[in-house]
């Protein structure tokens, strides 16, 4: 739900049943960066997110991974995404481009490293905002591509 309060665009999410290890990390992540979408295509600058769980919970056999993941230390310098400026339809239209692009190329080659996505992303004409995020988003998954490769025809 989005509300305009104090000149702010607010965010409210409510959720019936929430996998606090699998799925809510990622629902944060989607659920903001829609927030964040919906400010800047309004013009509107960001308010509070608010997230309710009506359940949240792990399973049984994922208790050595929230073990594992509660004794992790907290980063004490988290380095900020920039503020996301635009939203507008071209922006989206260059957004969906370059994606396509981008996975075009990261399937079709032999191997595909950090330095390829670099120098990819950094010729896509994208802000700054864009860039990094495409690169945290693909350069994560490139060593699982490139351990793949091979083993599974990709389709575009």
């Amino acid at each position: 739900q989005f509300l305009i309060r104090n000149s702010r665009v607010d965010c409210i999410v409510y959720m019936r049943s929430q996998s606090a290890l699998m799925v809510l990390p990622y629902d944060l992540f989607l659920f903001t960066m829609i927030h964040e979408c919906m400010a800047a295509r309004l013009d509107v600058p960001l308010g509070q997110y608010s997230h309710f769980c009506s359940s949240i919970h792990y399973y049984e056999d994922e208790e050595a991974a929230v073990t594992e993941a509660l004794r992790e230390e907290i980063p004490t310098a988290i380095e900020s995404m920039p503020k996301m400026t635009d939203f507008s339809e071209e922006i989206r239209a260059q957004i969906i481009y370059a994606e396509s692009t981008f996975r075009s190329q990261i399937f079709s080659a032999n191997s595909f490293e950090q330095r390829d996505l670099a120098n990819l992303v950094g010729s896509s004409g994208l802000s700054v905002y864009w860039q990094t995020l495409f690169r945290a988003f693909f350069g994560d998954g490139l060593h699982r591509i490139n351990q793949f490769r091979g083993r599974f025809r990709f389709v575009r």
